[in-house]
């Protein structure tokens, strides 16, 4: 059994390093396609890059899940428990967002009774 997990955590460690590669060449040309680098776009071919790059973020933040997990189940970590504001934390994502949002035009309200729970607050900022 051991032998497979350590299987399992070597495949997992593997694949979301390789991922990693392809997905940066990803971002890079559509970056590079939303600033018209090889020419001007129409609103429709910007549409497109939009969906790109929300794509290209979302795979990212999918590809960084998996390695946080290898991490987290390839080691004893020791939980750090505290209480803290869900609220606060989907904010304080927005804020780290917000260029990227304002690029595009979003604007996101966000009005939620106020969550309080205890969690590893470290392992939730990993996801911004």
């Amino acid at each position: 059994m051991n032998q497979l997990e350590n299987s399992k955590q070597y495949f997992i460690k593997t694949i979301s390093h390789e991922l990693k590669t392809p997905l940066a060449t990803l971002m890079e040309g559509a970056d590079l396609l939303q600033d018209e680098v090889v020419g001007e776009l129409n609103a429709e071919q910007h549409k497109i890059i939009e969906l790109l790059q929300i794509a290209n973020i979302r795979l990212n933040s999918l590809i960084e899940n998996l390695i946080e997990y290898q991490k987290a189940t390839s080691t004893l970590l020791t939980m750090n428990y505290s209480s803290f504001n869900l609220n606060q934390l989907i904010q304080q994502i927005c804020t780290d967002y917000q260029l990227l949002l304002d690029s595009k035009q979003i604007n996101i309200e966000f009005e939620a009774k106020s969550i309080d729970f205890v969690a590893d607050r470290d392992k939730n900022e990993d996801y911004n």
